[in-house]
This record gives C-alpha cells, structure tokens and sequence, in this order.
C-alpha cells in the first residue's frame, strides 16, 4: 500500500490505525535475525530473556513478622538479579544439577530494569521463553504484547495502555529481540498525535538522529528532528506527503523538505512553561494553529473583542488549537493573576473537586502581537458551542488544553467553546456580569424554543385530530 502526494495521507494513517486497534496485525511476517547486519557502535531497545544461559539459585525470602519464609528463584545476570516468579523444576544434567523454567512466568528486578524494563510476563516451554508474552516497560506507562522465539521478542509488537488496555503503539522487533532499525516505531500521545521513529536502548523514544518525528493529530502536520528520552531537542517543520507499507504491518513515512519561514526553517524544541516563565519562543506560530485557525475581529457582538475563525472546514473531533501560558501547578501561588485566562487542564478533575494544573496568560500576552506561539486563548464563549476543551501531549508545550470541534465547521466561522465558569462564583463577581447576562439570555432562548416545540407538537396533534375527525365523519355518512 503506497499514498503519494495526490493522496489524501491523512485518511490512510487514520484507517490503517482504526484497522490495528480493531483486528491488529494481520498475516505473516517474516523477520531477519540479523546476521547480515554490520555491527554498530549504536545500540537498540532488546528485549531479550536475561535469564538464559545463567544458572537460577533457589533463595529464602521473608514474606513477614508471622508468616513462614518463603523460596524465590532468581538469576544473577551481569547487569543484576533478576527476580524469577513462577513454577521450574530440576534438571540433571552433565554439569551437575540445575533448576529450568516451566509455565507461566513473571522476571522483575535490577537487572532488567537496568535495560528499560519493569518487568516481563510470558511462558516457558523447555526452560525457553516462548509464544505470546508481555513486557511492562520502565520509563513509560506502557505494556507491549508480542511472540517470544527462544526468549527473544520477535516480530510485529503492539503496545497497549495497562489502565485502559486501548492499543496505543506499534513496533516490530528483528531476530535478536532488538527494535527493528528498518519499521519504525509508532506511540500514540494524549490529544490523537503520534511519536514516530526509533526507540533509544531504555526503551524510551527518541533515537538522538535527525529523523524522529512529532506529527501532529491532523496526521499531516509533522516536527521532524531530534528526539531524546521522548522529549523534542530540536525539530523542524514537515508535512506527511506520503505512506508506505511494508507487507501491511507498519507503516513508513515520507516528509516534505522543512518549510522555511523568512529564509530559515525555524527550529522547535521542548520549551514547557513554568510558574514564572513562559519558555517558549512568544512569535513561533505553532504549525497546526497556522493551518486550522486565524485570530480577527468575533462576531459575537460589542465587547467580544477578538475570536478565533477556522480556515477552512473543520470535522468533528478535530483538534484546531492549543492553550498555553504560565504553568500553575495544585498549591502554587502565581505572581499575578488574570482570571479571565485561567484554564484548568484536566476539567474533569477540577470541576469534581479534584486537583489540576492551569495555564494563565499574563497581560499583555492576550494580544498576538506581543504572543501568539498558542491561540486557544483567543476562543469565545458560548452557551451553544461548537467546540469543546480537551487536552493534548504538545512537543513544545508539555500536556495543556487543547480546543477540539464538537460538529462540522465551515470556514470562515466563528469557533466558540463552553467557558465553564461556575455559576455561583460568576454571580457574585462583577468581572462575570457579562457571563451572567449570556446565561440568561442563552436560558431565554432555550425556553422560547422549547414553547414553540410545544406549539409546533400542538398544532401537529390538531391537525392530526382533524384528519381523524373527517374519516370518521366519511365513514359515518
């Protein structure tokens, strides 16, 4: 499967993604265990059982004050002891007597979180790590499922959320247990983006090359560069102009040349806001922004001041805009304050009782000459939206709210999001009187509108009665 640039890039990522965390990987697949490849200075993620060849040792452990000790098997293997739970049996052989594994079994321990693992669960089948297993990595919350052969990881690799159990990266590991340098690695990230490239030897993102990408939700848009413990160093922007397959597995992506603004393709990196600073270069317009929205005068009436528009049409679930500013953590004091640009991050959480960040955006921030690295401050209120606050992993700004399309857009149009202000602190503070003046007129409406349903649904039934009235009266005569 092959998407060029006349293509439509975007709706074939979306499927084959769809088509992943429906059925996953489909057919066979045949991987190389590496002996043609040149030995390199650079290492790769392995998962690779660090048990084998290394003799287990039966142990005692103290499980508690009142309890009888119990046995564990562990391994010392060269970089630490690996802790062994599960069923193993005696083995004589002719070195003497030995212990091998059988069964399902879980490996934990130094020495394998000294390789970017938490821990690894799987089957043994004659002492050997073999058939579907899972591995819990250490520096990310996620779990990845795929075929051990003879205690390596081989072969197409799916990775899942262990909380939600939702598929949210793919991979493919060669015939030694390492992440295969020629399939690149997709982890999907909070907001509908993507990760796309190569794992370092920890198991963590980013291989320290150029060629590592953020690519945004739209699934055109792409920052490619450099990429470290999963945090961007340093990228350029990109657009997707094309997708190859490889047997249907993992997809390969094709970027465009970076785009040059003003002679020199800017260059992106990792800048999250803290209390006190807002790091991020203030004029850097961020690449999606620049494709989905424009800041001009809001149509919604006097005193709305500035809005945000689409460019052009906009679907549901899309995400058009993000929300940064200062960085207010739970039980910090910020230096100012500006109420009216205060946005929580996780919504659900603060209106719930419970704690969360908020982005703020210092005066003069507001006005884009001064600031326009995010726009998502420049949305207006409405009781009758047509977007909704959401949150997004950015690659500049950390994890912050985002503005999503909660239905069809046509371009040119208004965007407006539900502000979400209590209602109790609105009324007793006049900063609010305009909210409290939209909530009543939005209240009115509502009411109007469910009166005339009620005509309408009136008129209907008499008219509907009438009907009955004349049948009845035919029939009658």
């Amino acid at each position: 499967m092959t998407a060029n640039e006349d293509e439509d890039v975007s709706t074939t990522i979306a499927a084959w993604w769809a088509d992943l965390e429906t059925f996953g990987f489909r057919g066979g697949f045949v991987v190389s265990n590496g002996e043609e490849e040149e030995e390199e200075e650079v290492q790769e993620f392995a998962v690779v059982d660090p048990t084998e060849g290394v003799p287990l040792e039966v142990r005692r452990k103290e499980s508690g004050e009142q309890e009888e000790e119990e046995e564990e098997l562990v391994a010392e293997t060269a970089l630490g002891p690996v802790v062994i739970s599960g069923n193993y049996y005696k083995k004589v052989t002719s070195h003497g007597e030995g212990h091998l594994l059988r069964g399902v079994a879980s490996l934990s321990g130094p020495g394998l979180e000294r390789r970017g693992i938490r821990c690894i669960v799987g089957k043994y089948r004659g002492g050997k790590l073999s058939g579907r297993g899972k591995v819990l990595l250490l520096s990310d919350d996620l779990t990845l499922e795929g075929e051990f052969v003879s205690g390596r990881l081989v072969g197409p690799v799916v990775g899942s959320d262990p909380e939600t159990g939702a598929t949210v990266a793919v991979g493919v590991f060669d015939g030694r247990g390492r992440a295969c340098r020629a399939a690149p690695f997709w982890r999907r990230t909070e907001g509908g983006g993507f990760l796309y490239g190569r794992l370092d030897p920890d198991g963590r993102f980013g291989s320290g090359n150029d060629d590592d990408a953020f690519v945004y939700p739209d699934l055109r848009t792409a920052l490619v560069g450099r990429f470290r413990h999963g945090r961007m160093e340093e990228a350029r922007e990109r657009l997707v102009v094309g997708v190859v397959s490889d047997g249907g597995l993992v997809l390969r992506l094709r970027f465009s040349p970076p785009r040059e603004a003003g002679g020199d393709p800017a260059v992106f990196a990792y800048r999250p806001s803290t209390l006190r600073e807002i790091r991020c270069p203030p004029l850097q317009e961020d690449p999606l922004e620049r494709n989905t929205v424009r800041v001009g005068p809001s149509t919604l009436g006097k005193g709305a001041g500035e809005g945000l528009f689409a460019r052009g049409r906009l679907s549901r679930g899309d995400t058009v805009a993000f929300y940064n500013g200062l960085r207010v953590r739970p039980g910090e004091t910020p230096p100012s304050r500006s109420i009216h640009y205060e946005i929580y991050v996780d919504w659900c959480h603060a209106t719930s009782g419970g704690d969360s960040d908020y982005m703020d955006l210092p005066s003069p921030l507001e006005q884009t000459r001064h600031y326009r690295a995010s726009l998502g401050h420049k949305i207006n209120h409405s009781f009758r939206p047509n977007c909704r606050w959401s949150v997004a992993a950015h690659p500049v700004f950390g994890r912050v709210p985002a503005v999503v399309a909660i239905s069809e857009v046509a371009p040119g149009e208004e965007l407006t999001c539900h502000y979400m202000i209590d209602m109790g602190e609105a009324g007793g503070n006049p900063q609010f009187d305009w909210y409290v003046r939209e909530w009543e007129r939005a209240s009115k409406e509502k009411e109007e509108e469910a009166g005339s349903d009620r005509n309408n649904n009136n008129d209907y039934s008499n008219k509907v009665e009438d009907v009955l009235s004349t049948c009845e009266s035919r029939v009658a005569v």
